[in-house]
């Protein structure tokens, strides 16, 4: 909202004519009260123009008050628009706020001493001057804020030139709806705005580049969704195919990655579904892994005993060389078990607590029964643990690993139908 003038009509009327007798017909008043202090007439006299002088310097505190109240208003004006003046305007304002400091403040405050001598009268034309000097800075006042709109103007064009070029830029079917290009233009153009337009360049350039990566990451996001329904993958059971595309779409894997891992997936399947409808039944290390999610090398954090990690570990030779060979899903549960996983205990999969001995050791707990003696007294040893918290210890990663061998022979168990 722009500044309003102060209304000449706040000056009260004031002939100096009339005041000129009022003060001759005191002087003779006072006059007469010297010889004759009960004169009626003086008297009256005196009272009436005390009376005139009460009411005028009221008038005139009014003036004073508005011009204080405006000058408070152009201050605080000036202070609104400080942050959105552009580097070409900066003088203006500085000469605005320069004038309202030393110059109107100032006379205001000479004004206030001539109030309380009630002497406001006695030079009405500074009060008239200084009405017109802070009209003057009003109209100033709002011809700067009036720049600022015009420049404020140039760059929302600019900005909306930005907008059309990271428009054109994004590829398709992404478009600037996809990303919230008209909200995130409308707060770029508001922050810059609020900020006089500083560093207007280079705030394009990261806006830009945000923009680009916003861009990517949604063509990324639909290219990966779409993979869930390309026919390529129709074979591939839906929640088995869901289940990938959403790990992809959360860990920012490409889209490329993503189809390989279905890919691999669908071979999988394929390959039991073939096994199955030839009644060869003997899925191989590759399938079997798909099946119980024990792809490659893998440590799992389980679990805690007493604030310390216990974790769970597996790779590719805790497979025996019967698991890479084929094992029928014909043998019952626990002879598939065995026979994929019953390797050499050295490689067997197994729990280990993250409490290492002196030499960077842990102990662990193998899955068909061997426990490593002689790493748990090292790791008692060089950690001051007593037989009972060692004990506990075991316990807990042995309940660890019965809880992981449970879930592979549910996966196992499952496999067989």
């Amino acid at each position: 909202m722009p500044l309003k003038p102060l209304a000449p009509s706040i000056m009260p009327k004031f002939k100096e004519a009339e005041w000129r007798k009022a003060e001759k017909d005191l002087e003779a008043a006072e006059k007469t009260l010297k010889k004759d202090k009960r004169d009626e007439d003086a008297l009256e006299v005196v009272a009436d123009y005390e009376a005139r002088v009460k009411k005028l310097e009221g008038e005139l505190k009014s003036v004073v008050d508005a011009l204080e109240d405006k000058l408070e208003e152009i201050e605080g004006f000036l202070a609104k628009i400080t942050k959105r003046v552009p580097e070409p305007l900066k003088k203006d304002l500085e000469g605005l706020v320069k004038i309202a400091k030393s110059s109107r403040a100032p006379e205001i405050k000479d004004l206030r001493k001539e109030e309380k001598r009630l002497a406001l009268r006695s030079n009405p034309s500074k009060l008239e001057r200084l009405i017109g000097d802070l009209n003057d800075d009003v109209v100033k006042a709002n011809a700067l804020e009036a720049g600022i709109d015009a420049v404020d103007k140039e760059y929302a064009k600019k900005v909306k030139d930005i907008g059309g070029e990271i428009e054109a830029d994004l590829t398709r079917p992404v478009s600037g709806a996809t990303i919230m290009l008209p909200m995130l233009l409308q707060r770029f153009q508001e922050t810059n705005q609020e900020n006089g337009w500083a560093g207007f360049e280079a705030a394009v350039k990261v806006f830009k580049k945000r923009c680009a990566a916003d861009g990517a990451e949604a063509l990324r996001q639909l290219e990966i969704s779409a993979l869930g329904r390309d026919p390529d993958f129709a074979d591939l059971p839906p929640k088995q195919r869901n289940k990938i595309v959403d790990a992809g779409l959360k860990s920012k894997d490409s889209v490329a990655k993503v189809r390989a891992e279905l890919m691999e997936a669908l071979d999988a399947h394929i390959e039991l579904a073939q096994a199955r409808q030839e009644n060869l039944r003997t899925p191989r290390q590759k399938v079997w892994a798909k099946l119980l999610g024990m792809e490659g090398y893998q440590v799992r954090q389980v679990g805690k005993y007493d604030g310390v990690k216990i974790h769970v570990t597996f790779d590719n030779n805790s497979w025996t060389k019967a698991a890479y060979a084929g094992v029928s899903l014909d043998l019952s549960v626990e002879e598939i078990f065995t026979t994929l996983f019953k390797v050499d205990w050295t490689y067997q999969f197994h729990t280990a607590l993250e409490l290492p001995n002196n030499s960077g050791d842990n102990a662990h707990i193998y899955a068909f029964g061997h426990k490593q003696p002689k790493r748990w007294a090292q790791v008692q040893a060089d950690n001051d643990k007593d037989d009972k918290w060692i004990k506990g210890a075991q316990d807990a990663l042995q309940a660890e690993l019965d809880a992981f061998i449970k879930e592979v022979k549910a996966g196992i168990k499952k496999a067989r139908g």
